[in-house]
Order: structure tokens, then sequence, then C-alpha cells
């Protein structure tokens, strides 16, 4: 059932309904380290700063390549910056060139889209699991003022590939959940979130206008609905980080219209 991989917002819902016949049961997540050190360094943060620039870098593969195109700091808006580091998949976060750059840059917030070229290079499920795991750590380790998203990656046409997305997009949907839930932080606190990209389906089936005839790579209005999502995150984290009100369509806030609704 590919409603159960769809989520409700970008984990802004952690009632999302635990599927029911998941490989991803099967795989339980090594627990991170709890470190109080940092727990009481989020208790003490002073309040940010509204004129605060906040910095994201994006890794991604082919599927936000567009991003490319874009004047990357306008790309999210007035008071962000954006970063890209491309990768075809998951083992791309494993290369030491992506970690020093991090170290360079101290991003606020790191998100990742990738996946796909996993499945269709038919990597072990527990290996692009460790990638993700492996990667997580080193955030929390080494950058750790660094909030961590996790976007899952798109459905595609082909029914036997969809598979195997499926199973990738419950098992990182259980090893955040299991971690936020292990370290029992308040939502704004945690570090580590995903992005279930739910409006690319519609009443269990794919959107098609979102796709490209190789039903795979976005179209057009794809392209923009995959980086509405991307900002449509950032924008609500930044929200909570500096405590302002959620505002509404009719003020022209950041709610997003249900169409592009992530």
């Amino acid at each position: 059932n590919l409603l159960s991989r769809r989520g409700n917002g970008f984990s802004m819902t952690p009632s999302v309904p635990r599927p029911q016949n998941s490989t991803a049961r099967s795989w339980n997540p090594p627990e991170r380290f709890n470190n109080p050190t940092r727990i009481l360094e989020n208790n003490r943060q002073n309040t940010i700063p509204p004129s605060k620039v906040f910095k994201t870098t994006l890794i991604s593969d082919s599927i936000l390549r567009h991003v490319q195109s874009m004047d990357t700091k306008n790309a999210l808006g007035k008071n962000h910056e954006l970063n890209l580091i491309n990768k075809r998949d998951t083992s791309g976060l494993k290369d030491q060139h992506v970690k020093d750059e991090l170290l360079r840059t101290k991003p606020d917030f790191i998100y990742v889209h990738l996946g796909v070229n996993d499945v269709n290079q038919r990597f072990d499920l527990r290996t692009s699991l460790d990638n993700i795991f492996q990667f997580s750590l080193f955030v929390e380790e080494s950058l750790k003022d660094s909030k961590l998203f996790f976007s899952m990656p798109l459905m595609t046409s082909d029914n036997d590939a969809n598979e195997r997305i499926g199973e990738l997009r419950d098992a990182i949907w259980e090893f955040v959940t299991v971690t936020n839930r292990n370290e029992r932080k308040p939502f704004k606190e945690r570090s580590l979130y995903y992005n279930p990209n739910a409006n690319f389906m519609k009443d269990n089936q794919l959107v098609r206008e979102y796709l490209m005839d190789d039903g795979v790579h976005p179209s057009t209005r794809g392209k923009e609905v995959i980086l509405g999502n991307l900002r449509h995150s950032i924008h609500e984290m930044t929200r909570l980080l500096l405590n302002k009100p959620k505002k509404t369509r009719l003020t022209g806030g950041l709610e997003p219209s249900p169409h592009s609704r992530t």
C-alpha cells in the first residue's frame, strides 16, 4: 500500500501509520549517542536574532539538479543561503570531501535527497541504511548545531522499482522515528527529520503530470513541487526556531496550497 509511505508533513505529524508489511521492520537502527552536553546547550541557547541568515546545504541526485541553475542566494528566499552538493546515491554521503565541505560551511540545515539510484543500482537495503546512519552519526558528532532532513525518494512508473523504493522509504521513516523516540526531545530541538514528498501521490497513485515521460525525473511542474517541498521544510523549521506564529494563506504566509503541501 503506497499510502503507508506518504506521511503527513515533514514529520510535523508524528503519528504516521506504521507500514503493516515492511521489510524495514526487521532492521533495527543502531542507537545514536545520547549527548547530555548537547541537550544542556540547547536548553541554554539564546533567542535567535530575526536577522540571522540561515545556511542550507542540499545534497541531491538529478531529481533536484535544476536548483543548480537558480540564484542560490535567492532560491530559499530572504535570510537564506543555499549550497549544493551533487551525489548519485547514498554512497556519496561517505565521501570525505562532502564531510570537509560541511565542516567548512557549518550549515544550519542539511537536506538530503538520495535513494532512487540506490534502487536502480540494486544496492542492498542494509547498505543504503548504513550509509544514511553513518552520515547522520557524523552530523550528530561533528555538526551539533545542524539539523538533518532526509527527503524521501520519489515513486516512479516502474512497479518493480517502486517495491524497493517503498522499502527504502519505510526504512528511512523507521530510522528517523525510532531515533527521535529514543532521544525524547521537543520537536524543534531534534536534529533529525524527514520529508515524505507526499504530494507526488494522490489517491494512492502517482501524479503523472509531475513526472517526465521516463516516469522517474520530475517534469517542469514536478520540479516546482519538489523545490516547494524543500522550501516548505526549511521555512517551517526556521519559523519554529525563531518562535514566529504560523501564518495562514489569507495573510500571504508560508502555509502552502493543498497541491504543494509536503
